[in-house]
């Protein structure tokens, strides 16, 4: 479908500027109603809507860049920067959400995972740090072998070797 009628223009533009199709209040006050009643189809259904939320943001951003690199505009060096320094602070925002969900579980399998994230260069000082905090009150083994590892490995970054002498004390 193709239309270059200034009208149709003006409300396509305020439709996609304010995400007008997204019925967020409408997901939001379902999934505060579903949290009050949980049960394992409650669980799938969040995780699942993470992935789909995933996706859909994803796709959504791909096609507003391509939009982006199809107008020649003065804005647009400046939005594909906001854009960029947007998606770093989500991306740690979200790395963080899910790090610190982790370490709220009693469950013993989160260990090697939040060890991985502590462990990972490729995620954020920030994350990695939370991940050190909260392994550091588990008092578990392969902590303290993790600890070890990265207070005597050179490369690891000083402040997370910083982190972990504080964390282990003496």
């Amino acid at each position: 479908v193709e239309t270059r009628h200034p009208t149709a223009m003006v409300a396509l533009s305020g439709n996609v500027g304010g995400a007008e199709n997204l019925d967020l209040d409408m997901m939001l006050a379902s999934i505060d109603i579903l949290a009050l009643q949980p049960s394992a189809e409650t669980a799938r259904a969040f995780t699942g809507a993470l992935g789909s939320v995933d996706a859909k943001l994803a796709l959504m951003r791909t096609k507003l860049v391509e939009g982006l690199d199809k107008i020649d505009s003065d804005d647009h060096v400046l939005s594909l920067i906001d854009l960029y320094q947007n998606s770093r602070e989500y991306q740690l925002s979200v790395e963080q959400l899910l790090t610190n969900s982790l370490g709220k579980m009693g469950d013993a399998k989160v260990i090697p995972v939040l060890m991985s994230i502590a462990d990972d260069p490729a995620v954020a000082i920030e994350t990695r740090s939370m991940a050190l905090e909260i392994l550091a009150k588990k008092k578990s083994p392969e902590v303290v072998a993790l600890f070890s590892r990265m207070l005597g490995d050179p490369t690891s970054n000083l402040r997370m070797r910083e982190f972990a002498l504080h964390a282990m004390g003496d």
